[in-house]
């Protein structure tokens, strides 16, 4: 009977080392999983070279490329070799894009496409099928966008407004995207980039729309990256925080670049450096910072934290019309 005793004593001591053991293997996944995420990162923003884009193609498209980000990405691109297309809405901002890209880069052929996203019909998108369909497209960037005038509740929102957001921000890119993946599918090579936003990986309240919007790039990029990583194409959001453009700082007086709100020449170049590597990407390494703290919060401590900035915005925009 002793025996027992003994015996059964032995398994009860054996049961918190084995609790202990198994404590250790998970405390030690956790610590290897946080070390591997802070030396992909340290990798990825300041070691990893950036791919040899020119092998896609001779032709680089970009939407929305007559201000900021977009036309920052366009002139890099003719830089590297790129010829370069320009898809914009007013032809004097295209043709003065056009001459910077030309100074940037004299050698490159330049072609500028007007087309108005917010409004575009079908016999829109056909024609500008036709113009891109001789060209051998290495890279696409959809990188057009809209945002709110200001923070605003859903219901006061105007409605040409919504359907500008998922005109622009939605329809366009899946379009663009159709347009140019027979070429790119048949080749075997290409890089599609779409602008995304950190607001549609997060909670944006008086912004529901757009929020949601950028949601929906995500979703898009990281399911188009799956279907077509066998066939040589590859696809990816890029999402900016703030960046020093007009659409994110109105106030020309107040727009500054910082190390936390870049220039868009600056922006231009990591989202460039990260082409062809994952389908999700923070590019500006201080925006990937910014985005792991506010994803280390717990929701209701961001929620209410949006929540009272965009307030704010809201009660101050709607002030300055009532002025």
């Amino acid at each position: 009977g002793s025996e027992t005793a003994i015996n059964r004593g032995e398994g009860m001591s054996q049961v918190p080392e084995i609790a202990v053991q198994g404590f250790a293997v998970v405390g030690a996944l956790v610590v290897l999983r946080a070390a591997y995420s802070v030396l992909n990162f340290i990798y990825a923003s300041f070691l990893r070279p950036g791919k040899n884009l020119k092998k896609l193609g001779s032709w680089a498209v970009v939407t929305g490329s007559t201000d900021g980000i977009g036309k920052e990405l366009a002139k890099q691109l003719a830089k590297k070799g790129f010829n370069i297309v320009l898809v914009g809405r007013t032809p004097a901002k295209l043709t003065a894009a056009k001459q910077e890209v030309l100074e940037k880069a004299p050698g490159v052929e330049v072609r500028e496409v007007k087309f108005d996203f917010a409004a575009a019909t079908k016999a829109d998108y056909d024609r500008i099928t036709k113009e891109l369909s001789s060209l051998e497209i290495g890279v696409l960037y959809n990188n057009v966008g809209v945002s709110y005038d200001h923070a605003e509740v859903l219901e006061d929102v105007d409605e040409e407004k919504i359907e500008a957001l998922i005109e622009v921000n939605n329809r366009s890119m899946v379009k663009m995207t159709r347009i140019v993946l027979p070429g790119m599918v048949s080749r075997r090579k290409g890089a599609i980039v779409n602008i995304g936003s950190f607001a549609g990986s997060t909670t944006d309240p008086f912004y529901s729309v757009y929020s949601g919007s950028k949601a929906f790039v995500e979703m898009f990029s990281r399911s188009m990256a799956v279907e077509l990583k066998s066939k040589g194409v590859t696809v990816a959001d890029h999402v900016p925080l703030f960046v020093a453009t007009k659409m994110a700082i109105p106030n020309e007086k107040r727009r500054k670049g910082t190390m936390f709100t870049p220039w868009p020449a600056q922006w231009a170049a990591a989202s460039l450096n990260n082409v062809g590597y994952s389908s999700f990407s923070v590019p500006y390494w201080p925006h990937a910072l910014q985005a792991a703290f506010a994803q280390s919060l717990p929701d209701w401590l961001w929620n209410k934290l949006r929540f009272d900035m965009n307030a704010k915005i809201r009660k101050i925009a709607l002030k300055k019309k009532q002025q």
